[in-house]
């Protein structure tokens, strides 16, 4: 016997709750690996229709104010809001994250009307959605990218 309560539930409804256990353990992964690399305070949440890792970079950083990790049935994702500059002068230091709004835009990442706009230094909130999939042959680029935005938002390296 699995367990008694997922047998007694219709099969698409246990099925859906197997996705959600899969997607949660290759998330949990995800942070036990990048814990091996930087240093990170996690809450992970358990809801209706999947889990939400939130990773900060301090505990004095409330929740809601980080970067999560999203497993549901449909996978897991890495989302996030970040404010800067889309584009700057050439040899600029300045955070830009234009980048990521090029590269994955097609998953569900936006961005303000002002970061967008047509002007010499487009400054605004960017959202990103960035799909994490093992066995996708970009994940290790995506990896990189996951890895990119913590080191913009100035997270810790575990030594």
């Amino acid at each position: 016997m699995e367990n008694l309560f997922t047998e007694a539930l219709p099969k698409n409804e246990a099925d859906k709750i197997s996705a959600i256990k899969t997607s949660k353990a290759f998330a949990l992964r995800l942070l036990s690996d990048l814990k091996g690399v930087y240093r990170i305070f996690e809450t992970v949440n358990d809801q209706q229709n999947g889990v939400v890792i939130e990773i900060r970079r301090s505990s004095n950083i409330r929740q809601g104010y980080g970067f999560n990790f999203i497993a549901d049935m449909n996978g897991v994702r890495f989302v996030g809001r970040v404010l800067g500059y889309r584009v700057l002068p050439e040899g600029s230091d300045i955070k830009t994250f234009g980048w990521i709004m090029e590269k994955y835009s097609e998953f569900g990442s936006k961005a303000e009307s002002r970061f967008m706009d047509d002007v010499p230094q487009p400054f605004g909130y960017v959202d990103f959605v960035i799909p994490l999939k093992y066995a996708d042959p970009k994940f290790n680029e995506r990896i990189r990218d996951v890895m990119k935005l913590l080191d913009k938002d100035e997270f810790n390296k575990n030594f």
